[in-house]
């Protein structure tokens, strides 16, 4: 556990750092079609379809996040898709539990928590949208 730990904590430092930095290069990484598309006053031309020093060796962003908070709310939206999607099966296996139950006070018991803590989900992950839009909007 404290492996895969470290790895995600260097994995971040690494992306936090390194994005930053390519990002603050100017000019470097910028798509082009030619190396006329790209500042050839800064010695930069075009190669594989971005703008690059050929002096130096430069990993571009593949990705479209410009920082690491942009990175953290494409995670976060990732997430609450995962559980939009999760919380209504839960609420039908919890359904199919309780209607399966045959009177037996263990299985209703399990069936009415599992439906319960569906419900909490779905209210937590409401919530957290709701939470975080109004303070974007006071932000903003």
């Amino acid at each position: 556990m404290r492996k895969i730990l470290a790895i995600l904590l260097g994995s971040s430092v690494l992306l936090f750092f390194g994005i930053d930095f390519v990002l603050a290069a100017g000019g470097v990484c910028d798509p082009c079609n030619t190396s006329t598309d790209c500042n050839t006053g800064a010695g930069l031309q075009c190669i594989n379809g971005v703008c690059q020093d050929p002096s130096n060796i430069v990993v571009c962003n593949p990705t479209h996040y410009k920082n690491i908070l942009d990175v953290i709310a494409a995670i976060a939206n990732l997430i609450f898709w995962i559980a939009v999607a999760i919380v209504p099966l839960m609420i039908i296996i919890g359904s199919i539990m309780f209607l399966t139950a045959g009177g037996d006070s263990m299985k209703v018991t399990k069936a009415k928590s599992l439906l319960f803590w569906a419900m909490v989900g779905l209210g937590v992950l409401l919530l957290s949208k709701a939470i975080a839009a109004l303070i974007e909007g006071i932000l903003k």
